[in-house]
């Protein structure tokens, strides 16, 4: 395990960068050197990751493509009755099971603690309060602290050319934020599911919880205290009227998230219980500017 976050650490990998991309049949008939194969194929090749029909194939293998990716059927040997042409199928990687996924994610948390496996799972352990709590603040405030421990630029730059379903560039920098929050819900023992289907598009998070629902939108912010209430607002507004949350058990919390690219954090949030319910706004302080020093005394 510990080979493994040093792995992960010196890589700058997150957990769920790999979730979802499209990879030829190529990739897992002619494996690379372990020594030498890319992270997506190391991990791999080391058992971490699976993969998976694409939706067309699963459809054709075993009726409607289901809602959730890990619902779709493992590739567990070449005998698949394929409907494409070799040159034209891919695959889709995810991890083999929720299990190997939580513990992923804590190998992340550790990799971002400095390898402190007391400290991640007691981060993890407040996680799961807030959660149980309805703690928003709570919850925020541990996304917060590991988003001050990462080396963002470094994880920035090595996302950058990740790409998801459908071949998208996603930026970067949403990526890792997005990454990162699911880090920390998966190693909390809870199940996240990324991109469910609404009535008119994709959720970025939605959990299930004590029979409810938590649907988390988070949108970056590059500026001011304004843009980051703007940006969080946008967030609300995109689960309210792409129909996030419609049709999901009660009690439902809605969370529109503005993280600060610059301030490496999440500035402004607002939590509304319940489709019609009241908006609750955070909004953290800005940093103050540094004190100018004092003048200096003049010897008379």
């Amino acid at each position: 395990s510990k080979i493994l976050v040093d792995y992960m650490r010196d890589k700058r990998l997150t957990a769920e960068q790999f979730v979802g991309v499209s990879v030829p049949r190529s990739f897992a008939k002619t494996p690379p050197e372990l020594d030498k194969a890319d992270p997506m194929s190391f991990l791999y090749q080391a058992g971490y990751l699976s993969l998976r029909l694409p939706p067309e194939e699963a459809e054709d293998q075993s009726g409607p493509v289901p809602e959730k990716l890990d619902d779709f059927p493992r590739v567990e040997t070449d005998s698949f009755k394929l409907s494409k042409t070799t040159e034209d199928v891919s695959y889709t990687l995810d991890y083999p099971n929720v299990e190997e996924r939580s513990a992923m994610s804590k190998r992340v948390l550790e990799s971002v603690l400095d390898d402190d496996d007391v400290e991640a799972w007691q981060a993890l352990k407040r996680v799961k309060k807030a959660f149980d709590s309805e703690d928003v603040n709570g919850l925020i405030e541990e996304y917060n602290d590991l988003l001050a421990r990462l080396p963002y630029e470094d994880y920035k730059k090595g996302l950058s050319k990740t790409r998801v379903k459908d071949s998208t560039i996603v930026d970067p920098g949403e990526l890792l934020c997005r990454s990162l929050m699911f880090s920390l819900l998966w190693g909390a023992g809870l199940r996240p599911i990324g991109e469910l289907h609404g009535r008119l598009g994709r959720s970025d998070i939605v959990v299930p919880h004590n029979g409810g629902h938590w649907v988390i939108e988070l949108k970056i912010s590059h500026n001011t205290v304004q843009d980051d209430r703007a940006k969080a607002k946008e967030a609300l507004n995109q689960i309210l009227t792409q129909g996030y949350a419609e049709g999901l058990g009660k009690p439902i919390i809605l969370l529109g998230l503005a993280v600060n690219e610059p301030q490496r954090k999440a500035t402004t949030w607002v939590k509304r219980v319940g489709l019609a319910g009241d908006d609750v706004w955070t909004l953290l302080k800005p940093p103050k500017p540094a004190s100018s020093p004092p003048p200096e005394v003049q010897p008379a």
